[in-house]
């Protein structure tokens, strides 16, 4: 099987269970369903929002699961899970954020066992114009969002050893 082919059956293995996870997630902690705008490769043309969560999972696969929220929608999130209202990203925000991308790696991983993941800690990235890098021969994919406190996006890219 071919390099192309083989990213393009890591991702398609992987791009389901990552969105269903998501949706898990943000239908748990904040009791509602956030609905996928737009799904496309992930290049320079699509950046990213204020505050930006990453955590990096390796087993048979390597890659890295980001969530891109704009201050708003962070703050609102805040605000659902802790009853704590926002004006400035502190570090409750970026725990929060953290939080989030961590609860959506850890139940993406348990639906996609047969790569043996692993996860790693989240780090949170802020300010306008940061760009995240994912391992050279991945093609990160991402994924936008809209929902009750803002809308958001999801960044994802893997590849094999």
């Amino acid at each position: 099987m071919s390099t192309t082919a083989q990213l393009a059956n890591i991702t398609v293995q992987i791009v389901n269970p990552v969105i269903a996870a998501t949706t898990e997630v943000f239908r748990t902690c904040m009791g509602y369903n956030p609905v996928r705008r737009e799904l496309g490769l992930k290049d320079k043309k699509t950046p990213y929002f204020a505050i930006t969560s990453v955590i990096g999972l390796s087993g048979r696969v390597t890659g890295s699961i980001c969530l891109s929220l704009p201050q708003r929608t962070a703050f609102s999130a805040v605000h659902r899970m802790v009853d704590v209202q926002c004006t400035e990203v502190d570090q409750l925000v970026c725990d929060t954020v953290g939080e989030f991308t961590n609860m959506i790696a850890g139940t993406a991983r348990s639906t996609l066992q047969e790569f043996e993941l692993e996860l790693g800690l989240p780090n949170v990235v802020t300010g306008d114009g940061h760009d995240i890098k994912f391992p050279q021969r991945s093609q990160p994919m991402f994924v936008t969002f809209n929902s009750e406190i803002g809308p958001f996006m999801l960044v994802f890219g893997f590849c094999e050893h």
